[in-house]
């Protein structure tokens, strides 16, 4: 699994197997990943791709396994992280470290009343 949580929108890579490269005309023209939108997240952990082959043909691919690139080799069926959005999962602090360097608010004083408008009706 991976250690950045997913969300509708953002970009990963899928790593296609050969049968569906085969069953859906996908052209490859090397080792590289495809380029692949999370079009939907599941309970499991899983998520909908929206993916583009090499030369844009656009398909989908269901309950795909996220990996974090850090889990060892590449599994084909499964899509990862892109580098540059694990760095910034790695240079974010974590929500414990972001809420003990939050300020306390300051409470400030609270002028009197205004003494609420009046409406006069003109005859």
């Amino acid at each position: 699994m991976s250690d950045i949580t997913p969300s509708i929108g953002r970009k990963v890579w899928f790593y296609p197997d050969e049968s569906c490269i085969q069953s859906l005309a996908a052209t490859r023209e090397n080792s590289h990943p495809f380029d692949a939108t999370i079009i939907s997240v599941h309970d499991d952990g899983t998520v909908n791709l929206a993916v583009h082959d090499h030369v844009g043909h656009h398909f989908a691919k269901l309950g795909v396994t996220l990996l974090s690139p850090n889990e060892g080799d590449i599994v084909v069926g499964c899509a990862t992280w892109m580098p540059y959005q694990v760095k910034q999962a790695q240079a974010e602090p974590s929500p414990a470290k972001k809420a003990s360097k939050k300020a306390e608010p300051e409470i400030l004083p609270q002028a009197d009343a205004a003494p609420a408008p009046t409406t006069e009706v003109q005859a």
